[in-house]
């Protein structure tokens, strides 16, 4: 049987959002308003989440500016 944490292209919810990013719901919002963040795809009306292979990408991006600075 798969891991589910070996898919990319898995959607998580808002809960796990926060636990992967450490950023808390408003200030994500605030971030994607400002285009700073990815933004959710919807899964059912009223419903949304995040393509985990984003989430990552956002993370990254963020070391690279990190690193970039510390340079």
């Amino acid at each position: 049987m798969a891991d589910i944490h070996s898919h990319p292209q898995r959607i998580v919810r808002e809960r796990e959002r926060r636990l992967i990013t450490g950023v808390g719901t408003s200030s994500w919002y605030a971030m994607q308003k400002r285009g700073e963040a990815p933004r959710p795809v919807p899964i059912s009306p009223g419903s949304v989440g995040w393509l985990l292979s984003e989430l990552e990408t956002w993370i990254a991006q963020r070391r690279a500016e990190r690193d970039a600075r510390a340079s």
